[in-house]
């Protein structure tokens, strides 16, 4: 008999060394099983749900600081999404697309749409429903 693996809600993952990831960013799944900022060229795996610092730590060594490993949310998911401009601009129905430092833009670029807005942003940030991750291929 099979036991499946069922999960909802997100997954954790250990940041990149030497990788600052703020809350709210999209990030990207490495082949060493880390993530790290998306940028507006590569893949999107999902959100972070926390900020993230990537360092190497030793056992039993003590750290101050944001955690190394980080919740991600994948498609279906609905969260916020740092956005790259004004957050005002961006209305519900909008189709959102990878942007530098692991944001949200609605210009189209060269990743696939990455998210739908749900919710008018009003900070810097916009309530979207994922449609991640997304592949890009070279």
């Amino acid at each position: 008999m099979s036991n499946p693996i069922m999960r909802q809600g997100p997954h954790s993952f250990p940041v990149k060394s030497g990788e600052q990831i703020s809350r709210w960013q999209l990030v990207t799944l490495n082949d060493d099983g880390t993530v790290s900022k998306a940028t507006a060229e590569g893949s999107v795996f999902g959100v972070a749900g926390t900020p993230g610092s990537g360092y190497e730590r030793n056992y039993g060594e003590m750290y101050h600081g944001a955690p190394s490993i980080v919740p991600v949310h994948t498609a279906p998911a609905t969260v916020r999404v740092s956005v790259d401009g004004k957050a005002s601009d961006v209305k519900p129905g909008t189709v959102l697309y990878a942007a530098a430092q692991g944001k949200v833009t609605a210009t189209k670029g060269s990743t696939p749409a990455v998210a739908i807005a749900v919710e008018q942003g009003a900070r810097r940030d916009v309530v979207v429903r994922l449609l991640t991750p997304t592949i890009v291929e070279s």
